[in-house]
């Protein structure tokens, strides 16, 4: 395919997606007003450890994918190690929230197995 080709396609495909956003928000409903939020005061820091965090890792994203496309000169293997820098952590944080649901599962399950236990020998709630 020759260069010419290829940005005749992406030219098409970004016309047709604002074409189709456009008809979109000539169609599209008015949205549900909304009560005017707080401001934050100025001497309010809203630069927390959790916006360092995320602010380190996209710049770590960004130099790891410089870092791959320079040295491979592929651009796509950058934008994917950028990608996966960013979304690896994302992808084991939700393993790890997932490991208290199921700890607390565990624990509904030993708890019923034991009522269970205690109903079928006969003891019954009350202990005398």
């Amino acid at each position: 395919m020759s260069g010419t080709g290829l940005l005749a396609g992406v030219c098409g495909a970004l016309l047709m997606g604002g074409l189709l956003l456009a008809a979109h928000a000539l169609t599209a409903p008015e949205p549900p007003a909304r009560p005017r939020r707080r401001q934050p005061r100025p001497t309010a820091r809203a630069d927390g450890p959790a916006v360092r965090r995320q602010r380190a890792l996209w710049v770590a994203a960004a130099v790891a994918a410089a870092v791959v496309w320079l040295a491979s000169g592929w651009p796509v293997a950058g934008v994917l190690t950028g990608l996966a820098v960013i979304g690896v952590p994302w992808l084991l944080a939700q393993f790890s929230g997932g490991n208290a649901t199921v700890e607390r599962l565990e624990a509904l399950q030993e708890w019923v197995r034991r009522t269970s236990d205690v109903l079928a020998a006969g003891g019954g709630w009350s202990r005398r």
